[in-house]
């Protein structure tokens, strides 16, 4: 009986697959809008300096200027995704700011 503590035991084959499952759905809910995204406008959040959050159709980004700090409440425009942050520039009432 002692050693059976000692030695590997089967796991339920059930457990693992039902969290990669659910590790999935929770990830794809937090992706990045990417291509989406490009060209609209967004408002920010947290001071961009130049890393921040962002909000884009009522949802929460991550962000980072082309290197300006932009202050909370500012519009930015989104001109491309990076990794899992969209790169922006500020904007002024919605226009488009030079590239």
């Amino acid at each position: 009986p002692g050693f059976n503590r000692l030695s590997l035991q089967r796991v339920n084959a059930g457990t693992i697959g039902d969290w990669g499952a659910h590790h999935s759905r929770a990830a794809a809910s937090l992706e990045n809008p990417g291509a989406s995204a490009v060209g609209k406008i967004a408002v920010v959040e947290t001071v961009l300096r130049p890393a921040g959050k962002i909000r884009l159709d009522g949802n929460t980004y991550d962000a980072v200027s082309e290197g300006e700090f932009i202050d909370a409440g500012k519009k930015v425009r989104v001109l491309r995704s990076q990794g899992y942050a969209l790169v922006v520039r500020a904007s002024d009432d919605g226009a488009l700011p030079p590239i």
